[in-house]
Parts: structure tokens; sequence; C-alpha cells
């Protein structure tokens, strides 16, 4: 809240910290339980944040497990599972059955995209399957093609259509994932194993139903192919979903409070919050903030990739420019004079939560 020209911010546990400038850096949300009927935080056999000291305690050694999301945590829980021993079955369930591509060396492909750019998501994949197929010709590989896009990934974003970004998310969000966040290649090199070895299976399909039984956890879901119900049993389900994005799920108090007070709004994919230039907050009637700013993950439904270091440190340092001419264009020593009690110590002049 707004105190003497100043942002307030109420802390749970500490003194309530006063600030000119706040930067919205919260990272990755935990991820929501799935929406399963049957499922729920105090399942007996289900865990809902696979990163918990206890997500594998009381696992026997020969039991199963079922990671639901096939993605970089599903690798992750496997990899740990492998470490600490485990020879039992792991079944791992997502929507489509992908797992993370390998990382592999590969040299660097030129840009291909020239003026104008596609405005449609099926103009971009047409676009970028035809310039794997020459870098295939080339001997180069697809990789290659995927990285080239990096640098440019937001600016196609930002210039898609909204409903052009809806329909990636529908459509291609899913393959867009595993080509580009992909695994390191031991762990990609021991998940072919396993799966091979048949200690791993992949499913797809739509979780339907989870029952809690006494010693084992009943999991329903639809396969893709063929459509049909089937049934898993296993010791232990986890949650391997990935972060929450929906601004209509996030339960975190700060970010309530500044959509209520009309500080901030969420972005046209409630995906996270609106931002304008240098990741300035827009507020409930579209306009920027000249004091609160966000980097990192809540920029995701105005930039898509915005969660590797790389984006975030550019981020960062371009804020911190921007921070900081603001800063120097400010009268300190008044505005400090006019908050009562107010000292040098008291305020913060950038405070990054």
């Amino acid at each position: 809240m707004r105190r003497h020209g100043l942002f307030e911010l109420q802390r749970q546990n500490g003194p309530d910290l006063l600030a000119q400038s706040v930067v919205i850096a919260t990272g990755n949300y935990p991820p929501p339980d799935p929406k399963v009927p049957g499922l729920c935080g105090s399942s007996r056999h289900y865990v809902s944040w696979p990163w918990s000291a206890n997500t594998l305690d009381g696992l026997p050694a020969e039991g199963s497990v079922l990671p639901l999301g096939s993605g970089l945590t599903s690798m992750d829980l496997t990899a740990a599972l492998k470490a600490k021993g485990f020879k039992g079955q792991i079944h791992i369930l997502s929507r489509h059955g992908l797992v993370p591509q390998s990382h592999r060396a590969t040299n660097a492909w030129p840009e291909f995209w020239a003026q104008p750019w596609p405005l449609t998501v099926r103009g971009w994949t047409r676009l970028v399957r035809k310039e794997v197929k020459r870098a295939s010709v080339a001997g180069c590989d697809w990789r290659a093609v995927i990285d080239a896009l990096r640098p440019v990934t937001q600016t196609i974003w930002r210039r898609l259509p909204v409903e052009e970004r809806r329909r990636f998310l529908r459509h291609v969000r899913s393959y867009w994932e595993v080509h580009r966040h992909r695994a390191a290649p031991e762990m990609a090199d021991m998940i072919a194993d396993l799966i091979h070895d048949g200690q791993v299976r992949i499913y797809a399909g739509t979780a339907r139903q989870y029952v809690d039984h006494e010693d084992l956890a009943g999991m329903v879901f639809c396969a893709r192919k063929p459509h049909a119900l089937e049934t898993l049993r296993v010791n232990r389900v986890i949650n391997c979903t990935g972060s929450e994005t929906d601004c209509h799920r996030i339960e975190d108090s700060l970010i309530s409070s500044l959509f209520l007070q009309g500080l901030a709004r969420p972005d046209p994919l409630f995906m996270g919050v609106d931002v304008g230039e240098n990741g300035a907050l827009l507020d409930a009637h579209g306009r920027p903030s000249h004091s609160l700013f966000a980097i990192g993950p809540p920029r995701k439904g105005c930039l898509w990739e915005t969660t590797a270091v790389p984006e975030i440190r550019t981020q960062a340092a371009q804020l911190a420019e921007h921070l900081l001419n603001i800063w120097l264009r400010r009268p300190y020593a008044r505005r400090l004079s006019s908050v009562p009690g107010g000292s040098r110590s008291s305020i913060s002049k950038p405070l990054a939560i």
C-alpha cells in the first residue's frame, strides 16, 4: 500500500518495509494439485511438492511410483530414485507422453527468418520444420535451429496476436518444451536405458480418478491411444506437473494485494502480471507504473521465455540501469525528510521480493 508517497510492504515476520521502487522477483510458484477427482494435498499416498524432504521416505525399494508429468522435474525425480537404489517400477503419466530431448553438441545455425514474420503459430511451425529439413541436409542437428530462435523468441511471442498465443499453448506448447528445455546428456541416456530395461514406463493420457487404498493408490487415466480407461496401482503418486502459472490459482498474498488495489493486472493469458517497457507493472487501467516492476517468471505471459538464467540476467541488467537513472533524478533527501521518523536506514531504495 501507499504511505507518504512510498510503498509499504507488510511482512509476516519482522517490521514493515518502505521502498520507493519495488521489483517483483518471486520466481516460480509451486505446482498446483492436478484437477483429478479424489486427489488433494491430504491424500494418503500423494505428494504434492516433489522437492519436499520426505518425498521418498518410506517408499519400498521394490515398490512403484507414479510421477504426474513427464518434464524435467520427473526426470530429476527418476534420477533421485535411481541414486537411492530404487529397484521398483516407475510409471510416468502425462497428457502427451513426451519426455525432454537430450542436449547434444552441434554447430551454430544462422538466422533464418526475415520480415515480414509469420503472425500465426501455423506459419512459424511450417518455417521451423522447413529449416530443420535444410539443416539436416547440411549435416546440422535440429537443436541448432531451435537454439537459433532463442535470441528472438520473446520478440516473436510479443508480436503474435493473443489468440495465436492461446493456440500455441493448446497445440504446440508440449512439443516446444521438450525440444527447447532439454535434459543433460547423462540424464537423458539414463532415462533411455531405464525405459529400454522396462523399469520406466511412459503413458500418454489424462488422469480421471484417484483412489486411496490402505497400501496403494489407484490412478484411473484415459489413454490417448487406444482411447480407453486404464488403472495404475502404485505406492506413491508424486506431482511433477511444473510450476503454477495461472493467476487465478496462485496463492500469494502479495500478488493478490496488487490486483485488489488495482496496482497490477494479469496479462491477457493470466500467466503472470501484465507489464510494459522494462517490466513496469501495468495497473488496472493499463497505465505503466514508475515504481513497480517485475522480472523473471511473473512476466511469462508477456514474454514466454523468461525462466532461464540468460533471459533473467538480461532483464535484471536492463532494469537495474533503468532504476539507477530514476534514482539519480530523484531528490532523496527531501523524500526522506518528508517521512515521519524516516531515515536512510529505514527506507530501501530498490526492494526486490
